[in-house]
């Protein structure tokens, strides 16, 4: 199982470049994401910082994780924009970036973009021809600088069949955020659902199943799960999403946001991943 942490740009600018610090010196975190959104969905009277200035500044306050945002929506990025951004993002970062895109189901992100917001058959074709284009974009050869890496890493997030069909189609990884609300037995069960069902998908598609690696987000409102209560917490939920046939496990940081005051031990997160 691999872990990585999902960092809201919502702090002041000194905290989260302590933060990114941090993250950086625990050696069990692979991967840290910067949330790409206009704004707070939930929240929208917080402070929100623009997600790939947060990711230039990671890759220079950081040298050993892998970074990208989670996700990047087609709502207000133009693939060609995104794809050069990408390359130079690897370029900054020693070929350490991961670029994972989804559909945009912020209604708030629409409305400051002042972009409609199609209705789901048309929004599944338009973001499997945006993530073709960002992967053909890419891999030009007549485009440069080319990117360090012979291939970044493209994840698509989202839930949806859809979804599920375009990764398997196009993606190095999908990442799911499991649900809304849901309990934790109703999360592992559909998590289970949509692996086999992106097994199936990517047989169709012509490619190893195993090739497509299985990332969920972990997030209280998304689903019950309370894995820093403690150790066996932990290891209950990493063996529960392992079974469901996940690879890669990403939390929030701080590791208690939005988790019940009774169920985080303090301290466990850097004893963990220390």
């Amino acid at each position: 199982m691999r872990f990585g942490v999902a960092v809201l740009p919502n702090q002041p600018w000194p905290d989260l470049v302590e933060t990114w610090r941090t993250l950086d010196a625990l050696p069990g975190v692979e991967s840290v994401w910067v949330a790409d959104h206009l704004a707070n969905p939930y929240r929208r009277e917080q402070p929100w910082f623009e997600s790939w200035t947060c990711l230039a500044s990671l890759a220079r306050e950081t040298e050993r994780v892998r970074i990208g945002p989670l996700v990047s929506p087609m709502t207000f990025h133009n693939a060609a924009r995104l794809a050069k951004a990408a390359i130079t993002l690897d370029h900054a970062s020693s070929g350490r970036l991961e670029l994972a895109v989804g559909s945009g189901g912020s209604g708030f992100d629409h409305a400051l973009a002042q972009v409609p917001r199609p209705e789901p058959a048309e929004r599944s074709q338009r973001f499997d021809d945006f993530v073709a284009r960002l992967r053909a974009l890419l891999e030009r050869e007549d485009l440069r600088p080319r990117s360090l890496q012979e291939r970044i890493p493209i994840t698509v997030g989202g839930n949806s069949r859809s979804v599920l069909r375009i990764a398997a189609r196009h993606a190095n990884r999908w990442n799911t955020y499991v649900g809304w609300q849901l309990s934790r037995e109703e999360g592992r069960r559909l998590t289970r659902e949509r692996n086999a069902l992106l097994d199936e998908f990517c047989t169709a598609a012509g490619r190893d199943p195993r090739s497509l690696v299985r990332s969920a987000l972990i997030g209280h409102s998304f689903v019950a799960e309370t894995p820093f209560a403690s150790q066996h917490a932990f290891r209950d939920v990493c063996l529960a999403y392992e079974e469901a046939g996940i690879d890669e496990l990403i939390f929030y940081w701080p590791p208690e946001f939005a988790m019940p005051e009774d169920a985080f031990e303090s301290g466990l997160f850097e004893r963990l991943f220390g």
